[in-house]
């Protein structure tokens, strides 16, 4: 299990760079209450190029003025359910074009590590699996993904891939009139306590549609929906650990009909 955490200021955002990193540092608690083994962060530069960090242990020791400088990025703390707790398996993942961070549990990762090749952590296969254009038709399981595509410079895209934890919060000015921030992160509860730590008031919450990527362009107060097939079988059964303690519910509903094209089909759609 692990914790996420995101964010993209519009060119209109009238919050402190104090606002801002309070927003960020108060929202890594969420992460972290999920996490807290080692972290990793992507922001995007003022040429919308990806910087990535990452570091052991919780992220709440980062420096959040220098994260909360940049208008766009996203934030994970890792808590191992599979493979070794180390640098090198801490998130964000990059493959190809693609770099990603996954909140959740892939259940079926020994069958992917025979078809595609074994990953230490289950989430690689994810990444891997969208850097070539491929759905997740095969995958079960659940959660939450973020993620950079190096061919879609100054974005950011964000997914319920199935039954995962994650609340988006739209940030607006004092008169509702425009949007001035986007902002997730794992629990809505925590997202809350941020967003009124940080003295922000006027915001809307929304739950992700699971099997649909939404896309965050920066500076802008658009919100682009696009959908896809990034949507993983549902898991039924019980994950235990000390830590967490979740079960799975059957979802009754139709599998739609996967499509080997569908992801290059929204990206030609959406001229993304």
């Amino acid at each position: 299990m692990c914790g996420i955490m995101g964010w993209s200021f519009t060119n209109d955002c009238k919050l402190s760079l104090k606002q801002r990193s309070t927003l960020l540092q108060l929202g890594s608690f969420s992460a972290d209450r999920r996490g807290g083994q080692s972290w990793g962060t992507l922001i995007v530069d003022d040429n919308g190029l990806p910087v990535v960090e990452k570091g052991m242990g919780p992220l709440i020791q980062i420096d959040f003025e220098k994260l909360a400088s940049a208008q766009m990025g996203y934030a994970h703390s890792r808590y191992a359910t599979r493979g070794k707790i180390n640098l090198k398996n801490s998130h964000p993942f990059e493959y190809g074009n693609i770099i990603g961070a996954h909140n959740g549990v892939i259940s079926n990762a020994a069958e992917l590590d025979h078809i595609y090749g074994r990953k230490e952590v289950d989430s690689e296969h994810i990444f891997e699996r969208i850097s070539e254009k491929e759905g997740l038709s095969k995958f079960r399981g659940y959660g939450v993904i973020e993620f950079y595509d190096k061919e879609v410079p100054n974005a950011l895209f964000l997914a319920n891939i199935g039954n995962g934890d994650v609340t988006l919060f739209e940030i607006e000015n004092d008169t509702k009139s425009h949007t001035e921030a986007f902002y997730w992160t794992s629990l809505m509860e925590d997202g809350e306590l941020a967003l009124a730590g940080a003295g922000i008031k006027d915001f809307e919450s929304y739950e992700l549609t699971e099997g649909t990527v939404f896309k965050f362009v920066k500076g802008e107060n658009c919100l682009y929906s696009l959908e896809s097939k990034l949507r993983v079988k549902p898991n039924k059964r019980q994950f235990k650990n000390e830590r967490i303690n979740f079960l799975f519910p059957e979802i009754i509903s139709e599998e739609k009909e996967e499509t080997d094209d569908a992801w290059k089909l929204w990206r030609d759609k959406y001229d993304v």
